[in-house]
């Protein structure tokens, strides 16, 4: 099962978003800002991270430049309604950017199956 570590600072939206990828099958980690999800990623190797952008205190952007200094940096799927990043996405160190559309995620669940196609998730020993 997939880890995947969601940074998003609107709490409903984030727990909308943790039910949508636990039904489809997704093991999820939450983090309420760019600190705590670079804390997280350090700590729980998540196997994809969902990075906002627009944030409190960290933002996405500082957060996925930092994660570049973690042993192994997972993947990143930009999910945010910011349209100038959907051009320069992996100048930010992401795979794929997603528009924030509200409560419809499908396109960022197929963003994530498509980014863990490329890179599989490793089988427990």
């Amino acid at each position: 099962m997939p880890k995947v570590l969601i940074a998003e600072d609107e709490v409903v939206f984030r727990g909308q978003c943790r039910k949508a990828l636990e039904a489809a099958g997704h093991q999820v980690i939450e983090a309420e800002d760019g600190r705590q999800a670079v804390r997280l990623a350090r700590v729980e190797n998540p196997d994809l991270v969902v990075m906002d952008l627009s944030m409190p205190g960290m933002d996405g952007m500082e957060a996925l430049e930092r994660m570049n200094d973690l042993r192994v940096r997972p993947p990143a799927v930009i999910f945010s309604n910011y349209q100038t990043c959907k051009s320069n996405y992996t100048f930010w160190g992401a795979q794929a950017y997603v528009q924030n559309t509200g409560l419809d995620f499908t396109n960022l669940l197929a963003a994530i199956h498509g980014v863990l196609k490329e890179r599989p998730v490793e089988a427990a020993a």
